[in-house]
């Protein structure tokens, strides 16, 4: 590893006084400027942002060489002693929400070296001793010098299948998702879903509609409350109560443990808003949290730019394309896929409850920083 490319890490922490800064926070028990990436780097692919990129480190060969560094090394010893020296304080008081998250992630990292043992106790001190998820995937091929297609005794689970998604209502503070009620929702959504208030492009990828009138998508609501894959929900706005989308729990495989989160029609008053990302996370939340499942799946028409865009939005990993996979409404479909696991929700969950959080907006409602960078 050329030395040289890790001049960068050190030019960061000592622009300013900036390490010295770093320190005496993290001996105070309160981070309070930025300086994460570059002094408690991460394995690449994590972090999103420029500068989480920058810093990121691409393998265990650098990050050994950055262990081995006659400056870096001891710096990162240091900063990880520090960390130990207080005792009643958890990792979120001292770094905040998603610097907590980073700082699991740089520790399991480190830890992977022979010379870890400092980084292994402030993994036990402040996370009962459990690695990031997300650093050891990452790490996964390095660690155990395998190929994609050796054995994969790595992957072993303890598992037990866990409950299928039930009718039960998800409330926030802006919206609600509770089940369909035809009687109750048919009218005002086909209101808000058809001509003059929207498009009849709403529906172009999805597998029903438009429909002719309220009576029709009545039917089709009746039909929708009988079936539990998918299972549908109504997402109305808190403000007005008015039902303005719905999405639906689908292809739902409780033995491994994954769904899917689709059928997803927004109105267009609802579209963009606080409320609709809310929806959104409320049912990731509901899937991981509540119910145990392992990886929550989004797939959409791969033409469909808005859909993609969303799920990149909300932090889902796209792994690739199932060419001429459908055939909808007369066309081909060609279906994109795109998935967030367990290991990965740990981090996306404090970039959306921050992003939700009352201070992240103005006095205008608008957003003070995107929920991208809630994640970096």
């Amino acid at each position: 590893m050329d030395r040289e490319r890790l001049e960068r890490f050190v030019e960061a922490q000592d622009a300013g006084g900036t390490y010295e800064r770093a320190l005496a926070e993290l001996r105070a028990g309160r981070k309070t400027s930025h300086w994460m990436w570059f002094v408690f780097p991460q394995i690449a692919g994590l972090g999103q942002s420029e500068m989480s990129r920058r810093y990121a480190i691409g393998s265990l060969e650098e990050a050994r060489a950055y262990l081995e560094h006659p400056v870096l090394g001891p710096r990162l010893v240091e900063c990880a002693r520090a960390l130990l020296g207080h005792e009643g304080l958890s990792a979120e008081e001292i770094m905040g929400g998603i610097d907590a998250v980073k700082l699991r992630s740089s520790m399991t990292l480190f830890a992977q070296l022979d010379d870890g043992e400092v980084f292994e106790q402030v993994l036990e001190h402040f996370f009962s001793d459990e690695p990031d998820a997300a650093t050891l995937d990452a790490l996964r091929f390095e660690l155990h010098q395998i190929s994609p297609l050796a054995g994969r005794k790595f992957d072993a689970v303890r598992w037990e299948p866990v409950e299928v998604p039930s009718r039960v209502p998800l409330q926030g503070e802006h919206v609600l998702l509770r089940p369909v009620d035809a009687g109750a929702d048919a009218e005002a959504f086909f209101a808000a879903t058809h001509p003059p208030a929207a498009e009849e492009s709403l529906w172009q990828y999805m597998f029903d509609g438009p429909y002719r009138d309220a009576e029709e998508m009545r039917r089709a609501m009746e039909w929708a409350e009988t079936i539990d894959d998918p299972l549908f929900f109504t997402i109305l706005r808190l403000a007005d109560e008015r039902p303005l989308g719905r999405a639906a729990y689908m292809r739902i495989e409780p033995e491994h443990g994954t769904l899917e989160i689709g059928g997803i029609l927004l109105a267009p008053e609802l579209q963009r808003t606080t409320a609709a990302t809310e929806a959104i996370y409320l049912m990731i939340h509901h899937a991981f949290d509540d119910l145990g499942y392992r990886r929550v799946e989004w797939k959409c028409d791969a033409l469909n730019e808005a859909s993609r865009r969303a799920a990149a939005r909300f932090g889902f990993t796209y792994e690739g394309t199932f060419r001429r996979h459908m055939v909808i409404k007369g066309r081909n479909r060609d279906t994109a896929w795109f998935a967030i696991t367990d290991a990965d929700w740990p981090r996306l969950r404090v970039a959306f409850e921050t992003w939700l959080a009352p201070e992240n907006f103005d006095a205008q409602g608008q957003q003070k920083r995107s929920l991208e960078r809630r994640r970096d």
